[in-house]
């Protein structure tokens, strides 16, 4: 930061030294020549005249303005010195932030389960599921799992809490996929990702490259032919925690 007051020290010395020395030098001149006269006419415009009486009060005047400068400037000059010579104060603030283990998952709105057309296959559809965690170094885990919080509707199709629907997890980027086939649940959670300690999501190094993090699920749902003609939904809660 420039320090303005060592500036201006510099312009009042220049001040001092050139601007109020060169006024002194005119007012002690003109007070020596008390018969000179100001005034006349000079390319058709009337100038003021003074007498030779007017002439030593109206250099009395300059002479007096420019003491009353010279008087002031000192002042001003000690004035800029205290405020050069002025102390400044700091003071420190430390801050702190707790960084917890945390999750977050989010899917697609809906997913629709079809059929490849021969008679009775199962109904299929892959799931890619996004997630962003942290976990605590050294002692910290997670878990991402899924359950139907709501059966098929109506009852008179498949049914989840008969062991209908199962699904396979693939490919996740952050923690270990579920491994063989999972049968969803309706009273209980089923694993889709597991997580270790001292994992995160982005930023390369200890954490992974992606942002967020994906896992794709693949839901198979039976297809039997006791089942009645119509439009049957439920609806799957996946959860992400981390410690």
């Amino acid at each position: 930061m420039i320090d303005m007051s060592h500036i201006w020290l510099k312009i009042l010395y220049v001040l001092e030294t050139t601007v109020l020395w060169r006024w002194r030098i005119a007012c002690l001149r003109d007070m020596r020549m008390p018969h000179r006269i100001v005034g006349g006419t000079h390319d058709g415009i009337q100038k003021s005249v003074y007498s030779a009486d007017q002439m030593p009060n109206v250099m009395r005047i300059g002479c007096l303005e420019y003491r009353a400068v010279r008087v002031a400037t000192p002042a001003l000059l000690a004035a800029f010195a205290l405020n050069a010579a002025a102390a400044t104060g700091t003071a420190t603030q430390t801050l702190t932030a707790q960084i917890d283990a945390i999750g977050k998952v989010s899917v697609p709105s809906s997913l629709t389960l079809t059929t490849a057309g021969t008679t009775f296959a199962a109904f299929t559809g892959n799931l890619l599921v996004s997630y962003r965690a942290r976990t605590t170094e050294s002692t910290g885990s997670g878990t991402m799992t899924v359950q139907a919080t709501s059966d098929f509707s109506p009852t008179t199709g498949p049914s989840i809490s008969s062991g209908n629907l199962t699904y396979t997890c693939t490919a996740a980027s952050l923690g270990t996929a579920c491994s063989s086939v999972q049968t969803a649940s309706t009273t209980s959670q089923t694993p889709i990702v597991t997580l270790g300690a001292g994992l995160c999501t982005g930023g390369g190094g200890s954490c992974s490259n992606g942002n967020p993090n994906t896992v794709e699920t693949g839901f198979t749902l039976a297809n039997s032919p006791a089942y009645k003609t119509g439009t049957y939904s439920a609806t799957l809660t996946i959860t992400i925690s981390a410690i």
